[in-house]
């Protein structure tokens, strides 16, 4: 972290090495989720064969939805996580992100079935 630095962004820093250096078992490194099948090593995503091509953030948005299934992540856990408690005044990014893995991944992204908004609180990720 280069100083000046913001307090928000060192926690957040801290919060996510903590996690990435906690011991994961070998097998979340493929996570199978209804028709779906994560490979974080190779960064990929697999949908009834197919492979998805995602961008580097939508991944990382999925790969953090996958290992809270079925459990809501905040907007600010998002944040976070994902953009490293950067103070994003427009929000907006997170939902466009969002918007395009929805696109990605569900059959009718009117009517999603796995990823979900959950109003006011923030994301879920259903198998």
């Amino acid at each position: 972290v280069t100083k000046p630095y913001r307090l928000r962004e060192l926690i957040a820093r801290i919060r996510a090495v903590l996690r990435r250096s906690g011991s994961e078992p070998a097998n979340d490194v493929i996570m199978s989720i209804g028709e779906f099948r994560i490979d974080t090593i190779r960064r990929s995503v697999v949908r009834d064969g197919v492979e998805l091509e995602l961008s580097r953030k939508e991944f990382d948005l999925l790969a953090l939805f996958a290992s809270r299934l079925g459990q809501v992540v905040t907007r600010d856990e998002c944040l976070d996580e994902i953009w490293w408690g950067r103070d994003l005044a427009d929000t907006r990014t997170l939902d466009t992100h969002v918007k395009r893995l929805r696109q990605k991944l569900e059959a009718d992204p009117s009517n999603p079935i796995h990823l979900l908004t959950i109003r006011g609180v923030g994301f879920r990720l259903d198998p």
